[in-house]
C-alpha cells in the first residue's frame, strides 16, 4: 500500500493543467446541462457582475461571460497558475473580453463589500482547507440580496467510480469529514446547513446527476491518469504491477455502463445555493 492515502485531499491541479485543456473539448458536452443549471440557481444575468471561485481551466466562468454580455463582467479565481493559463487562452479564442482571471487563495478575497451580482464555486469548496473562512469572503463581497450557489460531489455510492476500485489499494478517508476531499459535503444538507451558519439565507439543495461520456473503457481510465489530479495521481503512485491490475480492474467496471456504442460514468452532485 502506498505510504500516504491521505493525500487524496490533497489534489494537484498544476499537474493536469494541460490534460484539462485536451479533455476539455471532449467532456464539456456532458456537462453542458449541468453548468447552465448551476449558473442559473445563482441568478446570472445579462450586466452581471460575477465571481467565480476555483475556476480552473475557465468554466462554468466562460459560460457565465457569455451570459452576462458586454455590459457585465466576470472574475475567475484559482490557486493554480498553469490552470489559469488554459481559462486565459479559452478566453481569448472565444473573443471575450469581459473575463479576468487572478491567482488567490480564496481564505481572502482581494475585493470590496458588496462588489458583485453573483458569486459561484463548481467542485471547489470541498478542497478549501477553511471552507467557513471563503464563506464568509464570499458573503462579504457580495451585494445584498445577491446569489452564491455552489457545486459538491454527493455520497460516494452515487459515485462509484473510481473510488470503488481504488480503495483495494488505499485506505480512503470517508466522506462528510472535516478533512478536505472529494466528498467532504457528500452528506445531504451539510453545506446548506455551513451556508446558514456563516450569514446566507434561505439555502437550498438540488441533487444532479450527470452521465460523463467515453467511447471505451481504456479511453476513461487515459482519462483519469491524464486528468483527474486525485484520482490519477493515486493511481500514478501505486507501482507497476498493481498499476496494470487496477487498470485492467477499471476498464472492466467501465465497460459495466456501457449504453450502445458509448459509455455513460454515472456523477451525483448537490448543487448549493443561498442569497446575502
Amino acid at each position: 500500500m502506498p505510504d500516504n492515502p491521505s493525500e487524496a485531499g490533497s489534489p494537484n491541479f498544476d499537474r493536469v493543467a494541460a490534460a484539462w485543456e485536451k479533455w476539455e473539448d471532449w467532456l464539456e458536452p456532458s456537462y453542458r446541462s449541468f453548468n447552465e443549471i448551476f449558473i442559473k440557481t445563482a441568478g446570472v444575468r445579462a450586466g452581471h457582475q460575477v465571481l467565480d471561485i476555483g475556476c480552473g481551466s475557465g468554466y462554468p466562468s466562460i459560460q457565465e461571460a457569455q451570459q452576462v454580455g458586454i455590459q457585465g463582467s466576470v472574475t475567475g479565481l484559482d490557486i493554480s497558475e498553469p490552470m489559469l493559463e488554459v481559462a486565459m487562452r479559452r478566453a481569448k479564442l472565444l473573443g471575450l473580453t469581459n473575463i479576468q482571471f487572478k491567482k488567490c487563495d480564496v481564505d481572502i478575497l482581494p475585493f470590496p463589500e458588496n462588489h458583485f451580482d453573483a458569486a459561484t464555486a463548481r467542485f471547489c469548496l470541498m478542497f478549501v482547507s477553511a471552507p467557513c473562512n471563503t464563506l464568509r469572503e464570499v458573503l462579504r463581497v457580495l451585494k445584498a440580496g445577491a446569489w452564491f450557489s455552489a457545486s459538491v460531489w454527493a455520497r460516494q455510492e452515487k459515485n462509484p467510480l473510481p473510488r470503488t476500485i481504488l480503495e483495494r489499494y488505499y485506505d480512503l478517508p470517508p466522506g462528510n469529514t472535516e478533512t478536505p476531499g472529494p466528498y467532504r459535503f457528500a452528506r445531504s444538507g451539510a453545506l446548506a446547513q455551513m451556508l446558514e451558519e456563516t450569514g446566507f439565507q434561505e439555502p437550498t439543495e438540488k441533487e444532479v446527476l450527470v452521465n460523463e461520456v467515453f467511447l471505451t473503457g481504456r479511453q476513461y481510465v487515459e482519462h483519469l491518469l491524464e486528468a483527474s489530479a486525485l484520482w490519477g495521481s493515486l493511481l500514478l503512485k501505486l507501482d507497476a504491477g498493481k498499476l496494470k491490475e487496477a487498470t485492467e480492474a477499471l476498464v472492466s467496471a467501465a465497460e459495466e455502463f456501457r449504453a450502445g456504442t458509448e459509455i455513460h460514468i454515472p456523477r451525483c452532485a448537490f448543487i448549493v445555493s443561498a442569497r446575502k
